[in-house]
């Protein structure tokens, strides 16, 4: 489970960590993550990759995905298209198992690749 969701899908920490950052943070860099985050497609990251890099940016986005079905469908929509297709018609609800029927595809489809290692930079 991501860091700051509850099993109850609350993400209240990410609305305080939000709440910090703009009294913190400047509004242009939060608005930059916030349209990265609209942008981020899949690619030619891996599933792992991808996921990492959709929950470092959807912590600044909090308000576009409110209920753990919206970020279960805006994950989706990032995703390479082998792989949605494959996920999208079980109508996954919960974003820990997205996430594992996402992995499950790229491995079977053959497409998984060695995930990058984590960055540690200022970004």
């Amino acid at each position: 489970m991501a860091a700051g969701v509850t099993a109850t899908g609350g993400r209240w920490i990410f609305g305080f960590n939000q709440y910090l950052g703009k009294k913190y943070i400047g509004e242009l860099y939060l608005e930059d993550r916030k349209q990265e985050f609209l942008l981020l497609k899949q690619g030619d990251l891996s599933v792992v990759d991808y996921e990492r890099e959709y929950m470092r940016l959807s912590k600044y986005a909090v308000e576009l995905v409110p209920t753990e079905e919206e970020n279960c469908k805006r994950f989706l929509c990032g995703m390479r298209d082998e792989i949605r297709i494959q996920s999208v018609a079980l109508k996954i609800k919960e974003f820990v198992d997205l996430s594992k029927r996402a992995k499950m595809v790229e491995q079977y489809l053959g497409l998984s690749k060695k995930s990058e290692p984590s960055r540690v930079t200022g970004k």
